[in-house]
């Protein structure tokens, strides 16, 4: 980055972006650029447009809270207004815990930084976070959540 001041804000962009989809909160579509290109998990073509990724996304983003950490983190910048952060997070939705590895891709525009691409591909198999259940309904419930949560995972950030 050209300056201590546009990597704060854009470590705080960040932050922000993993509390609002944490909550989620539709705030956290702010973060995208009108023209941001979306690889979610498991796709073969990407979503273009804010518009669109919002209009595909905002009723997974909001049925339910999360919990997100960072596991790992790399922040390079390209451009005095371009940077790439390529992360991994663990993301626990519903007892189920999975793995997510992100490269994103940031511009300032307008004095703001917005994600202007963002591919995220899950590794791993997501897992309970509870006691693993014996009976045949426990099972049943657990996988039910292990396929909801591996076919709408969303992504931050």
């Amino acid at each position: 980055m050209a300056n201590e001041n546009a990597e704060a804000a854009l470590l705080a962009a960040m932050e922000l972006s993993l509390r609002q989809y944490d909550a989620g909160d539709t705030a956290w579509f702010d973060h995208l650029d009108d023209e941001v290109t979306v690889y979610g998990i498991g796709a073969t073509e990407p979503v273009l447009g804010r518009k669109a990724y919002e209009e595909s996304f905002s009723p997974v983003l909001s049925v339910t809270k999360r919990k997100t950490r960072v596991v790992q983190q790399q922040v390079r910048s390209l451009t005095s207004d371009t940077a790439l952060v390529t992360q991994t997070l663990r993301i626990i939705q519903k007892n189920i815990a999975s793995v997510v590895r992100q490269s994103v891709i940031w511009v300032m525009k307008q004095n703001e930084w917005r994600m202007m691409h963002l591919h995220s591909a899950l590794v791993g198999t997501p897992s309970g976070t509870t006691t693993a259940p014996i009976t045949t309904k426990g099972i049943r419930v657990l996988n039910e959540r292990i396929a909801t949560v591996a076919a709408v995972l969303g992504v931050a950030q």
